[in-house]
């Protein structure tokens, strides 16, 4: 069902690096964002692309302005055309800023580095995304002399100019910043996070806007007491155009409760709130919201579900918030999970990262998949030398490659780590159907491959050949068949393989029928 693919421990001299975002563009290769140092005062941003099978394409590193500063790294995108977006930081005058970084997909070059010019005030970016519809690039996170005294929203166009700047704040006094950030098919965008509460302590906060910019509506909501520190971590659209957001919230004494939440696309009240409690009824957090079909896939930190250590989960919610089922996910009894990221394939399969510490108290990688009913297809924990918490998980549809980065220690420094993982290829039946004596021609757009499951990089072979007619099956999936003279039904039976992985076969039939007078 799956294996470990290749893997990229890059160990070098320095003392920090981490990969801090990844994403994985049409073609199926990786691209990695993060940063490196390169003395006591100087960190830079570091981007690489590997192809499917993790040969390096190139690599950049990009000392922001020249200034040699300390430089960060938050996320990162790459459009259709493959060009690579990366958000990141840099101090400027003593304060930090937005800057928006743009390299060719070819060669990594650097097509542009924007900074973003906000006078006296800071500006720490905590998200990224792209607007498919215009393929303009959003940018969120806190802003003011501290960096948390409002929200800041900032649309770029894909040639790095400023389309609009938005800043949002409650003219409450304390801190208030975002955490994450969406954007709907009509290029709505909102934003979630925390804000300062009349009272001490902190709400839950979801801001949202139109694709021009404007405030549509702005809401907070509470946890159970006060005072308490709630926050929104994770925002995402339903197929209704509805909020969805999760994060955790204070409940009563010691506990912390993850929760689930959807929003009116209209004017942001509180459809339904599901407070999600481990039997325990200790602190959780929802990490990942993923909408499906109409029902919502929740990633949560489970905060311990048991004496044995604290787990990760996924969660399905139906359309009015009711759990559906939950599948946890621990390396065994007496190991802590700690849960990093969510990514959710094009057929409903959730796959969870993060760190797994043992009874040698060493963190290592661990990424599980849930299949569509709930059930762990299958889970795997690395048993490398060495220890870290991976910060990103993203995945290829059309190979199945699963791609985990991050950083690893080695005891005295952080280095680079990728760790991929293969799936099996599905195949699924397919019908076509052709007139008498004619010859059906299937391109490979629609030719056998189209509906398969992680075709990419699969061999495939007839194994159980048609008894009347002749197929000629391409590689790529297209074929011809020369239709016999007389109506029938014909089949042939096809296989998909891979090295190390379980075979998959299914029927093609074809209908030869009369051509009407």
């Amino acid at each position: 069902m799956f294996r470990l693919g290749w893997r990229d421990d890059i160990v070098t001299l320095r003392n920090a690096e981490n990969l801090n975002a990844s994403a994985v563009d049409s073609s199926g290769n990786l691209v990695v964002a993060g940063t490196i140092q390169h003395s006591a005062n100087q960190v830079d941003v570091i981007v690489r692309k590997y192809t499917p099978l993790g040969v390096k394409l190139w690599e950049r590193m990009i000392d922001i302005g020249g200034a040699k500063l300390m430089d960060s790294v938050q996320g990162l995108v790459v459009n259709p055309r493959g060009e690579i977006f990366v958000s990141a930081g840099t101090p400027q005058n003593g304060f930090d800023n937005f800057v928006l970084i743009k390299l060719a997909p070819l060669d990594g070059n650097v097509v542009f580095q924007q900074i973003l010019d906000t006078g006296l005030n800071r500006a720490s970016a905590t998200g990224i995304v792209l607007d498919r519809n215009s393929n303009n690039i959003v940018q969120v996170g806190g802003y003011g002399r501290n960096a948390r005294e409002a929200f800041i929203i900032v649309k770029w166009s894909e040639s790095g100019e400023v389309v609009w700047k938005k800043t949002w704040t409650n003219d409450v006094k304390g801190d208030r910043s975002t955490n994450s950030v969406a954007v709907a098919p009509n290029s709505d965008i909102v934003v979630a996070g925390y804000s300062a509460t009349e009272k001490l302590g902190q709400d839950s906060t979801v801001v949202k806007l139109s694709a021009s910019g404007d405030v549509k509506w702005a809401v907070t909501y509470p946890g159970g007491q006060f005072p308490s520190n709630d926050t929104a971590k994770c925002v995402n659209f339903d197929q209704s155009g509805n909020v969805l957001v999760g994060g955790d919230e204070y409940v009563s004494g010691s506990r912390n409760s993850a929760y689930l939440a959807k929003l009116s696309s209209d004017d942001g009240k509180v459809i339904w709130k599901s407070d999600i409690m481990e039997p325990r009824g200790m602190d959780g957090t929802t990490v990942n919201v993923h909408s499906i079909g109409d029902a919502t896939l929740a990633a949560v930190q489970m905060n311990p579900t048991s004496a044995g250590g604290f787990d990760m989960a996924v969660i399905k919610f139906d359309s009015s918030g009711k759990e559906v089922w939950r599948s946890v996910v621990d390396a065994g009894s007496g190991t802590n999970e700690e849960l990093a990221k969510m990514v959710v394939d094009n057929y409903g399969y959730a796959y969870i990262c993060g760190g797994s510490v043992g009874a040698d108290r060493v963190p290592k990688y661990i990424l599980a998949c849930i299949d569509p009913n709930g059930k762990v297809a299958w889970q795997f924990r690395d048993s490398s030398p060495f220890n870290g918490l991976p910060t990103g998980v993203c995945i290829d549809n059309d190979s199945g490659h699963v791609f985990v980065s991050g950083s690893k220690n080695r005891g005295i420094d952080d280095d680079f780590s990728i760790m991929t993982m293969f799936q099996a290829p599905r195949a699924t039946s397919d019908r076509y159907t052709v007139y008498e004596g004619e010859t059906l021609v299937i391109e490979p757009r629609s030719g056998i491959l189209s509906n398969d499951v992680f075709w990419r990089f699969a061999t495939l072979k007839v194994i159980s050949p048609a008894k009347s007619g002749a197929v000629d099956l391409a590689s790529d999936g297209g074929f011809t068949f020369a239709a016999p003279k007389t109506a029938s039904e014909v089949t042939f039976t096809y296989e998909l393989s891979r090295e190390g992985l379980a075979t998959s076969s299914a029927s093609v039939t074809i209908s030869v029928v009369k051509k009407p007078k």
